[in-house]
């Protein structure tokens, strides 16, 4: 090892320095004593910081030299390993190891990571506290595996922010992610991340992992209107005939929803062991409100099963991979747009389709089953409501599971949608509006 008599060190001098072949050479830096810029043979340069702690002789690697021949760039390093060099040597002097002071800073700023805060307040709070927690979850960007294990949602928080200190994360960037919702066609999903970041920050705050939440004075990205909008019958004839032109998995997938009246997640979500004959037994981990809900499946809906192939190991029945769920709904969705508006220009060049998402096929198969004289009673227990007909004294005393009558009212949804594919198209499918992209 070379080490050279201290002179101030420069930007410009810096990026000429060159590596001995022969040896590792340290150059200190005159301006802050104890400052080397450390040069390998390979030329490979790295910063260092020597002190002495207690009366023996010590140690920090401060960070390579990334500057390159950037004069500009190197001039900042260089002020940026002063600073850190003389707080190693400060420390020194009052008898704290750097060392072990980096090393407990290190484990504090992993500690208060984005993903490991979210994954305890899931394990501590929401799990507890929170009927619908897997929903809470995945607002902050976990999801359940097949093997039943929280894991990063692809584009979710965890991703984005998993690594970054929960301090470091500003207000800006908490409106910047929900504006993106909004921007995205998806208001009301924004309302609802605001409201999962909300909870979580606030109970950060209240372990002391954060001084204070930065969704403290952000106010709702979108007032929100109830949606009523339920497609009509030929709309659902044209959308049953458009699944059958996307294919797997989407098309099948689609088909269960608007046969089953169950959520998009519920039914991405579904995997083979949950299906026994010729019922669907939603578990209450996968359920939004916590209850496992048992659906029957019609011959329709067993026949879109019986269209998805099995692949992997996770059980998964909607999957591309084997490994996880089907995401990319929204160009899915744009997919189903397109091709039932092609369906639809068939019987009127001039056809337009009125906006719609896939949760208005939860609303319109409730609609539809309640114009077939299915009492409402029974299509709550379907959409797994715990409100409405079973609200309060009504929800603890009534045990009834109606299964008999879910079953033929589901078998009946299904017959009136089977019977829409017979029909021919009409003239009321002519609307002008512009095809949703949500």
């Amino acid at each position: 090892m070379g080490r050279e008599m201290a002179k101030v060190l420069t930007a410009a001098a810096i990026t000429k320095l060159k590596a001995d072949p022969a040896k590792r050479l340290e150059i200190p830096d005159a301006h802050t004593p104890g400052l080397y810029l450390v040069i390998q043979p390979s030329g490979r340069k790295s910063w260092a910081a020597r002190f002495r702690v207690e009366g023996k002789p010590a140690k920090l690697t401060l960070g390579g030299y990334l500057a390159g021949t950037d004069a500009e760039m190197a001039g900042e390093e260089l002020t940026a390993m002063r600073k850190a060099a003389a707080d190693a040597i400060a420390l020194a002097r009052r008898g704290v190891d750097p060392t072990t002071a980096r090393q407990e800073a290190e484990a504090d700023a992993q500690a208060t990571q984005f993903e490991v805060v979210v994954r305890d307040f899931i394990e501590r709070h929401a799990r507890k506290q929170n009927r619908t927690w897997i929903e809470t979850a995945r607002h902050l960007g976990l999801v359940l595996d097949g093997a039943g294990k929280l894991v990063a949602k692809e584009g979710g928080l965890v991703e984005k922010w998993g690594t970054k200190p929960i301090a470091d994360i500003r207000k800006r960037d908490v409106i910047a992610h929900l504006d993106e919702l909004v921007d995205a066609g998806n208001p009301i999903a924004a309302n609802r991340r605001l409201a999962a970041l909300k909870t979580f920050f606030s109970w950060a705050v209240g372990r002391d992992t954060l001084a204070a939440s930065p969704c403290d004075g952000i106010a709702k990205p979108s007032a929100e209107v109830s949606r009523d909008r339920v497609l009509t019958p030929d709309e659902l004839r044209v959308l049953l005939l458009a699944c059958d032109k996307v294919g797997q998995p989407f098309g099948p997938m689609v088909r269960l929803l608007a046969r089953t009246a169950q959520r998009r997640e519920e039914v991405a979500g579904l995997r083979w062991k949950e299906i026994v004959a010729e019922t669907w037994t939603i578990p209450a981990e996968r359920a939004k409100n916590g209850k496992a809900n048992i659906v029957h499946l019609d011959q329709g809906s067993r026949d879109a099963l019986a269209e998805m192939p099995r692949i992997g190991k996770a059980g998964f029945v909607f999957t591309t991979t084997g490994d996880s769920s089907v995401s990319g709904f929204a160009r899915a969705k744009s997919r189903l747009d397109a091709e039932m508006l092609k369906i639809m220009r068939e019987a009127d060049p001039e056809a337009t389709l009125t906006p719609w998402k896939f949760h208005d096929l939860r609303r319109t198969a409730a609609t539809g089953m309640a114009r077939l004289g299915i009492d409402m009673a029974v299509v709550e227990k379907i959409l797994n409501h715990t409100s409405g007909s079973f609200r309060g004294v009504a929800g603890v005393y009534q045990r009834h599971d109606f299964a008999a009558e879910r079953q033929h009212a589901l078998t009946a949804w299904g017959a009136h949608l089977d019977g829409l594919l017979k029909e021919q198209p009409s003239n009321v499918i002519s609307m002008r509006a512009v095809v949703n992209q949500a």
